[in-house]
Order: structure tokens, then sequence, then C-alpha cells
């Protein structure tokens, strides 16, 4: 299963799942980008998808706001650490692909050059926090964070 990105693009991935979970349907493999690394770290980690639909329609202003962490380095206004952390918490701490159920990778794109970059090996928090990265918005994630967990 290829899950998408684009915010509110990548969690309307969330009802798809429930449905096709609903009806004992599951994915042998998950990919996702973005906002669908997201989604499908949880779902690799075979989180009940009614309970994914739940913890995101749950977040108010007042946890989104929770989650920011304003930083001034030159690549980004967020460091992405308070999301990390959240992210633990959701998925059941900083776990490694290897030991997600179902398996899964997430797609990230190196700032330097433009390219693609799987990530599908050591840190689900890493991988993701890469993935759901925007230039600007975020710190960029670097080579050193990830680079033995990156297939470059």
């Amino acid at each position: 299963m290829a899950l998408g990105g684009g915010g509110a693009r990548g969690l309307a991935h969330i009802g798809v799942l429930n449905i096709l979970q609903s009806e004992g349907i599951y994915a042998d493999m998950i990919a996702g980008t973005s906002a669908g690394a997201f989604v499908g770290a949880l779902c690799a980690q075979r989180k009940d998808c009614s309970l994914i639909k739940d913890l995101v329609t749950s977040v108010d202003w007042k946890r989104a706001v929770s989650l920011v962490d304003l930083v001034l380095p030159k690549t980004g206004l967020l460091g992405g650490r308070k999301i990390k952390d959240w992210l633990g918490l959701v998925i059941g701490g900083d776990i490694k692909f290897s030991d997600l159920k179902v398996p899964f990778a997430c797609v990230a794109t190196d700032i330097n050059t433009g390219e693609e970059v799987v990530i599908n090996q050591g840190s689900v928090l890493e991988g993701v926090r890469a993935s759901i990265s925007v230039p600007g918005i975020f710190t960029v994630v670097g080579r050193a964070d990830i680079w033995s967990t990156v297939v470059w």
C-alpha cells in the first residue's frame, strides 16, 4: 500500500484504512511520504485505525500549539522534537523498522540534491520525522541523524 502526503489528503488515508481493516483486509507492505508516512507507521505497527482516527481528530488548536518548538537555525522555524516525541507516545516508543508488524518504508527528499531517499531501517521516528519535514518550516534531518538507517 502506498500512502501519499499533503496534510489533509495524507490523513484521509485513515478513513480508507479503517474500512479495509473493518473488512479484515490488511496490507502486506506499506510505504508513505509526509502525512502518509505518519499514518503508514501507525498502520505498520497494527494500530487500530479507529483509534488513529480518534487520535488525529482529537488534536485541537491547544494540542497543536503544544507540538510547536520554535528554533532559530537557518533551515527551518520548527525543530520537530516535540512532534517526534508525540509520535513516539502514539506509536509505542522509538521503535526500529524491524520491530514493526508490517514491512514499512517512508520517503524523504535529500535537500542538497533533490533526490528521493527511501528510509526502511533504523528508527521509525527519525524516518517519519525526515519524511514530514517541509523545508523552511521544519529543520532538516541531516544524514548524520539517520545516515546508517537510509538507503542513499
